[in-house]
């Protein structure tokens, strides 16, 4: 009896990911690699028979899973710590730093690499894009987070810790960027206009106190956006077809 020659697009899929099982530690890879591989293929076998094709979904939840997991078990070879892998395994964390990091890039890419200074106002349309796409980002966060729980309380915390870390990196990079480039800073028509209507003596203290401000105020806000996001992309995953498929 002929065996059934595989779909091309799935032998592709299991070629990727077994070169992808060469970025976990060697110890790690020789014990689980093995099973590893033959549980992605029976996972693409299942995506295909239930979807019809391996979709961008399918491949959102490889690299979520995979980058996760390769970051915990390399820190977790490195540092043979159980505390780093709680962390790790801990829903948001991953997604939050990660968030952490692009956001630093952006703010020194737009603040120091290629600085601007008109006003935020000729930027708003800019600024909309970003915050539907950063809901949008929670949202996802909360579809990935209650997947093995099917939990919407799983969507709320992700999406809460994703934006706390994220927000939580980005406010001290503003610290630390506007304070070492106030000179670039303090040309931006905005802090202009807003020091000169201030009673500070400073620009570094008018900076420094609306940075402080941002903090107390963005942090809780963007927390609860992150929570509510989180909330509604669990929610939601139960209503898409690919959820019966990681059930």
């Amino acid at each position: 009896m002929k065996q059934r020659k595989q779909p091309c697009e799935q032998i592709l899929a299991e070629r990727l990911y077994a070169w992808c099982l060469h970025l976990y530690p060697r110890a790690h890879r020789r014990t689980y690699g093995p099973l590893m591989l033959q549980t992605f293929k029976d996972h693409c076998r299942e995506t295909r028979e239930v979807q019809g094709r391996i979709g961008i979904t399918f491949w959102l939840e490889v690299l979520a899973d995979e980058t996760k997991s390769v970051l915990r078990e390399q820190l977790s070879s490195i540092q043979g710590g159980i505390a780093m892998q709680r962390v790790w395994n801990k829903p948001g964390v991953f997604f939050g730093l990660l968030l952490g990091v692009l956001a630093i890039g952006t703010i020194v890419w737009t603040t120091v690499l290629f600085p601007t200074f008109e006003s935020d106002s000729e930027y708003q349309t800019t600024y909309a894009i970003t915050f539907i796409a950063l809901f949008l980002f929670f949202a996802l966060v909360g579809v990935l987070a209650s997947r093995k729980t099917n939990r919407l309380l799983s969507g709320t915390w992700a999406g809460a810790i994703t934006a706390l870390l994220g927000v939580g990196i980005a406010m001290p990079t503003f610290v630390v960027i506007d304070n070492l480039f106030l000179d670039i800073v303090s040309h931006q028509a905005d802090k202009i206009s807003g020091f000169q209507h201030s009673t500070f003596h400073t620009m570094r203290d008018y900076i420094n106190a609306g940075l402080l401000s941002g903090v107390i105020v963005v942090l809780p806000v963007m927390a609860a956006v992150g929570a509510a996001c989180g909330t509604l992309g669990a929610a939601l995953r139960k209503l898409l077809p690919f959820s019966r498929v990681s059930n």
